[in-house]
């Protein structure tokens, strides 16, 4: 079906731009996809698109590529985070709900200042919402191909200076690829240019006796493909976040499932410290499902984390050696 036949009565619902009902109902069950939207069902008045004279139109708000990213690094001082994760990890609920925790206010002394992607944002996090009428938290799953960004603008509540925060979001099974050949890692830009990797690690499936073990030969597996292929500068500082507390915290497996965390803590710490400058971990709930889980738990700890300093190497200086006499003289003090 083109795009341009893609209607729906409910003049809400943008299934035509993300494909995505706003009733959460599939396309062959909803009674209002395929309708023109021509008038409303509860009181019969006619639909209207007319702009009022004194609103403003908004653009279209997605998430930006890296050529959009790019310009707004040029723009002010800014930091590049690149957040690394197996299938359903809860990578896409994560950087959801990261934005979704300002909506109470400062996150940890730090305030919201704008954002590029606000669309993208509440398109994220629609479905954990309770306007979405879903019976429980859901999160749409980030498509195959290049690396997109999600951009925060952040400020300190006591300083006027505007801090650019760049999230990538990439599909977890790309990663999986750079465990099974390290060539994979070569496109992966996000990974080479962030001040910050954030490696998630899927609570869930350490709480599943048939998976927890595959967790982590597969997080091992990416960690060790990136640096054979020199993705890993050695300034970069590592996040290492468990997701899905809630649910690990409702589980009869839940000393297990922390002991397994703190394991593969300690093997990536033993293997590959040398790679990064700092290894720090956190516990989050992104988009809780269990009863008693708290929305946004780890992540006010997380987000100070990815704004720290990048770390600059220090280059020694080489003194120049001339070849002629003249290239050698020396300026007289005056």
């Amino acid at each position: 079906m083109s795009e341009a036949s893609v209607l729906c009565a409910n003049a809400d619902c943008n299934i035509a731009i993300d494909g995505k009902c706003i009733e959460g109902l599939a396309r062959e069950t909803c009674p209002n996809f395929g309708r023109t939207p021509t008038a409303d069902d509860d009181d019969g008045e006619t639909l209207s698109t007319t702009i009022e004279p004194d609103s403003q139109p908004l653009e279209p708000s997605a998430v930006l590529e890296a050529d959009s990213a790019t310009r707004l690094l040029r723009e002010r001082a800014g930091r590049r985070v690149g957040v690394i994760a197996t299938f359903d990890a809860g990578k896409t609920s994560l950087i959801a709900a990261m934005y979704d925790v300002f909506q109470r206010g400062p996150v940890g002394g730090i305030g919201f200042a704008g954002s590029s992607t606000l669309h993208s944002f509440e398109v994220a996090c629609h479905d954990s919402r309770s306007a979405s009428r879903r019976p429980e938290a859901s999160i749409f799953r980030t498509p195959r191909g290049d690396a997109r960004f999600y951009h925060l603008d952040l400020c300190h509540e006591d300083r006027d200076e505007i801090l650019t925060l760049l999230i990538a979001d990439r599909a977890g099974e790309e990663y999986l690829q750079v465990g099974r050949q390290i060539s994979n890692a070569n496109p992966l830009f996000e990974v080479w240019r962030a001040d910050t990797l954030t490696l998630l690690v899927d609570g869930a499936r350490l709480i599943d006796p048939t998976q927890r073990h595959n967790v982590r030969a597969e997080i091992e597996s990416i960690v060790q493909g990136l640096s054979e292929a020199g993705a890993l500068s050695g300034v970069q500082r590592l996040a290492i976040a468990l997701t899905k507390h809630d649910a690990v915290l409702a589980s009869t497996r839940q000393a297990s499932a922390i002991g397994d965390f703190d394991r593969l803590v300690a093997s990536i710490r033993a293997n590959f410290a040398p790679f990064f400058a700092e290894i720090e971990t956190f516990i989050t709930t992104a988009s809780p499902k269990e009863p008693g889980g708290h929305r946004g738990e780890g992540l006010p700890e997380l987000l100070l984390f990815w704004l720290k300093a990048p770390i600059v190497p220090e280059v020694p200086l080489v003194a120049p050696v001339g070849t002629r006499d003249f290239e050698r003289l020396k300026e007289l003090e005056s």
